[in-house]
């Protein structure tokens, strides 16, 4: 016999059921009505994954950069090209926003197939990313910590690309004075299942404010990425993170956070800080030769520790194992030879930041 409910229990399951289905709108999973019931299996599959078996789970956070200049500026674009009319300036203000909306809705799409093409076998249909806020340029998602810096990087390319493509956007902002176009920035918590979720959320919040200095670095139109694996429990407040990152009396970061997603240009201050310099050093952290690690986890161990002893001690630790192994096997962690890049008075080096995303990074996505 079926079990007895309450009117509040059946009305919380009517609720989340028609949550379910929303979500499969907007993830791709459902357009036409017979699609529902495959829909809200597939979904049922993920939040059971997510809730009971995943072992890291990532709060993913992206917002994008220039709105709040492009809607300050609106109003005298309006102006400047001939709208008079109220009918025809709301119409060109809906035009704006629902194409913003289109964009990260296109994007999420866009990552999300690009993890299904890289193929997922933990008992779930969907590669388990569970979207909580999808709207306008703000995205909140949650997934397989395996899966969040993958997704993350993806959907920031794929904004940028399309609000850039998109007539209703990138009409308007080439005509916004110093907006070349609209990028995007992420906050990426990866922490174990049980942690408390409004602590990631605040944190991958956090994170998405630290990846927001690109904006005054290279410009609103580019878009950045910054990442926390949570290895404790306790509260995660990013400033003291961040503070157990640096050495020397304040002259070493442990951190080259954020990394630039796409284009990132000539700039100093991008030197060393492209995607593509983390991907490049998890790529010399993962290779393997006759069946084992190049460099072994013990070495990598070794490096990690050496990291907080300071630099002469990392960078002394890193030739050790570079005379063991060889410069070939190692050049991969190097910038010129060194650990360590300059950064105005600061020394700083992306090796912890490759140390921590390694796991959640396959080799075959380095490059």
């Amino acid at each position: 016999m079926p079990e007895a409910r309450s009117a509040p229990s059946l009305a919380k399951l009517h609720a989340f059921d028609r949550a379910l289905l929303r979500l499969a709108v907007k993830m791709g999973l459902c357009v036409e009505a017979d699609d529902e019931a495959v829909a809200r299996r597939k979904l049922s599959s993920i939040v059971d994954h997510l809730n009971h078996k995943a072992e890291w789970v990532a709060v993913v956070h992206a917002d994008g950069n220039g709105m709040g200049k492009v809607f300050e500026r609106f109003p005298s674009l309006m102006a400047a090209q001939g709208v008079r009319l109220a009918a025809d300036y709301v119409r060109r203000y809906r035009a704006l926003s629902e194409g913003v909306d289109e964009c990260a809705r296109d994007a999420f799409r866009s990552a999300l197939e690009k993890l299904r093409g890289a193929g997922w076998s933990a008992g779930t249909d969907e590669p388990p990313v569970l979207p909580l806020v999808l709207g306008g340029d703000d995205l909140t998602v949650v997934c397989d910590g395996e899966l969040a810096l993958r997704f993350a990087r993806d959907y920031l390319e794929g904004f940028t690309r399309l609000a850039g493509e998109h007539d209703a956007v990138g009409g308007v902002l080439e005509h916004v004075e110093d907006l070349r176009g609209l990028g995007a920035c992420a906050g990426v918590a990866i922490v174990k299942r049980a942690y408390p979720f409004h602590r990631a959320v605040h944190l991958a919040g956090e994170l998405t404010d630290e990846a927001k200095v690109v904006k005054k670095e290279l410009g609103q139109d580019r878009s950045a990425l910054s990442f926390q694996v949570l290895f404790e429990s306790a509260y995660a407040d990013l400033e003291r993170l961040r503070e157990q990152q640096t050495v020397d009396g304040g002259g070493t970061c442990l951190t080259g956070q954020p990394y630039v997603v796409g284009d990132g240009g000539d700039a100093e201050w991008a030197r060393h800080r492209h995607w593509r310099d983390l991907e490049r050093q998890v790529a010399a952290l993962t290779a393997r030769e006759d069946g084992g690690l190049v460099i072994s986890a013990a070495q990598a161990h070794e490096l990690r520790s050496a990291l907080f002893r300071g630099r002469e001690a990392a960078q002394s630790r890193f030739q050790m194992v570079s005379t063991w192994l060889g410069k070939d096997a190692v050049q991969g962690l190097a910038h010129d030879g060194s650990l360590f890049w300059q950064d105005g008075s600061t020394h700083r080096t992306g090796l912890l930041d490759a140390l921590n995303a390694a796991p959640f990074l396959r080799s075959k996505d380095a490059s």
